[in-house]
């Protein structure tokens, strides 16, 4: 995941540092990436993880010093593994560390790695899955800022069976959404949003946060996601709302999966439905 600071960890390579809101969101994907695999084993010839932000591969918990894996590692760390893993981060040391420790794994796979922007790595991501109609498929697109263009998210998705997990940062966004909205418009697919995201930032900056969801699920509907859910979010230790996770199927199946995972919080309790300005 961009964004966040690197640091050496225990076994002398470089790991994210990063906050609790990180362990829990790794724990939603967790469970994603094993009900997926699980669910989807005798559905076709492949099943196929793909992480356009996977990082090193290990965090540090910035207020415990704890070490924990990412999101990657537990990707791997399911009953039923994926048939194919596709990894990418557009910095090299991190997929250096990546690998090194998945091949210090017991019975490691073997992903294909990448090192791309991640609107520029889309292409090359494509020509390395399978037929589209053997493969069914799960993108993790974990990013601190805007940096995925939907056009290049809508160009990954194109004729694939493929859910999709998206760090939707809406804190970021109404902190910074003045200084770079050329980029705001790219993440978000249009400037369709602006008109009623301006008004609501003026008003109720609350009801900002509802502004840019709807819009963002409204253009993941227009490519063929018709199960859109922005249920989950992330805070830091005030409290303060970080990121949503939107996930996208365009399958009742996938929704009904994450509808599964969502019911039980990374504490383990049973989560109650919440508003989601």
């Amino acid at each position: 995941m961009s964004g966040q600071g690197l640091v050496k960890a225990n076994d002398g390579r470089i790991a994210l540092l990063t906050g609790q809101w990180s362990l829990d969101k790794d724990d939603y994907i967790h469970r994603l990436a094993g009900i997926f695999s699980t669910g989807m084993k005798n559905q076709g010839r492949y099943r196929c993880l793909i992480d356009l932000f996977a990082g090193p591969g290990r965090c540090v918990n910035e207020d415990t010093g704890e070490e924990f894996p990412g999101s990657p590692i537990q990707a791997i760390d399911i009953r039923d593994r994926f048939t194919r893993y596709l990894f990418n981060d557009i910095n090299p040391n991190s997929i250096a560390a990546l690998r090194a420790r998945i091949e210090a794994l017991e019975s490691p796979p073997s992903p294909m790695y990448f090192t791309n922007d991640c609107n520029e790595v889309v292409p090359d991501i494509r020509k390395a899955l399978p037929p589209a109609n053997e493969s069914l498929e799960l993108a993790v697109i974990d990013a601190w800022g805007w940096e995925m263009n939907f056009d290049a998210l809508a160009a990954l998705t194109q004729g694939r069976r493929m859910d999709i997990a998206v760090t939707f940062p809406i804190g970021f966004i109404k902190r910074n959404w003045r200084k770079q909205l050329d980029r705001l418009d790219k993440f978000l697919g249009g400037d369709g949003y602006k008109e009623p995201f301006f008004k609501a930032m003026e008003q109720d900056p609350r009801k900002a946060s509802r502004v840019l969801l709807d819009h963002y699920e409204g253009r993941l509907r227009e490519i063929g996601y018709q199960y859109p859910n922005n249920a989950v979010w992330m805070v830091n230790s005030k409290q303060v709302k970080l990121y949503h996770i939107v996930f996208a199927s365009k399958h009742p199946r996938g929704n009904d999966f994450w509808q599964k995972i969502i019911k039980r919080a990374p504490s383990g309790q049973m989560r109650m439905a919440l508003a989601t300005s």
